[in-house]
């Protein structure tokens, strides 16, 4: 039986279409959701809400890193958030530069969100992820899309069975990805482009998991762009929305339903 057709082989894409009146409930009901976290929020006192935020970008670390099944020190992660709120210290020793990197993409993400999203931006992001140049024992290009002749495929499979992975989905090929981001960068910057922040949060998470630009990290600098365009809408406030917890909870979901989506027609 023939795979269906890659989301981005559509002769339309990447206009992608929904069914307003499907979603409509769902998105009334986060939106109802969203409204009471921030007024809880708006009535705590300034301390209050500085512990919560950084109970939330904790978490929101831990998870995000955790989905691509990376674990991190979780006591690391919260001293050098403690130093970015301007907290008391926690006694730790310093975070890897990894953390550190992953904390500036999410601080950027949130705190930067009215600056728009650049090529330089994204690959900066992507660098601060693997200081090194590696991840694990392989080297990576870093700070640049990616520029691989092969294509660039999302397997699975033992280490032992290379060659016999199993394909789950194909990307676009490198020589596509200039004419790719530059069409995502400007509907992701064209505030027009969809009413919803959810649903363009949602959109944008698809259409860059499909790009998929980077050799490594698409996943983490895909949901920090999720975070940027929540938080264009509600501010440092979305932090307490912990989108990457809620997918950690869900992951084989979220995977599912992300390789699904990857399939067949752009609604």
């Amino acid at each position: 039986m023939e795979s269906p057709q890659l989301l981005w082989q559509d002769p339309g894409w990447p206009d992608l279409r929904y069914d307003a009146l499907h979603v409509g409930e769902a998105l009334a009901a986060a939106q109802r959701a969203r409204g009471v976290i921030e007024g809880k929020l708006a009535a705590l006192g300034f301390d209050a809400r500085q512990q919560l935020t950084a109970d939330a970008w904790a978490q929101e670390a831990m998870s995000t890193a955790a989905i691509e099944g990376e674990p991190l020190d979780l006591l690391a992660v919260r001293s050098s958030i403690a130093r970015r709120l301007g907290a008391e210290p926690i006694k730790s020793a310093a975070a890897p530069r990894h953390v550190d990197g992953l904390l500036d993409v999410m601080a950027d993400a949130v705190d930067e969100a009215d600056e728009p999203l650049t090529d330089a931006r994204l690959q900066a992001w992507q660098a601060a992820l693997f200081p090194t140049g590696y991840t694990g024992l392989r080297p990576i290009s870093v700070g640049s899309y990616r520029t691989h002749a092969e294509p660039m495929q999302i397997v699975s499979g033992p280490i032992e069975a290379i060659g016999h992975e199993k394909a789950h989905y194909e990307a676009p090929t490198s020589a596509a990805m200039p004419a790719q981001m530059a069409a995502f960068l400007a509907w992701a910057n064209d505030d027009k482009a969809e009413p919803s922040a959810l649903v363009k949060a949602a959109f944008a998470h698809l259409r860059f998991e499909t790009i998929h630009p980077f050799e490594d990290g698409n996943g983490r600098v895909g949901r920090a762009i999720v975070d940027l365009l929540l938080a264009r809408e509600s501010g440092a406030a979305s932090r307490l929305i912990r989108i990457s917890q809620r997918l950690l909870e869900k992951r084989d979901d979220y995977y599912a339903e992300l390789a699904r989506a990857q399939h067949g027609p752009l609604d």
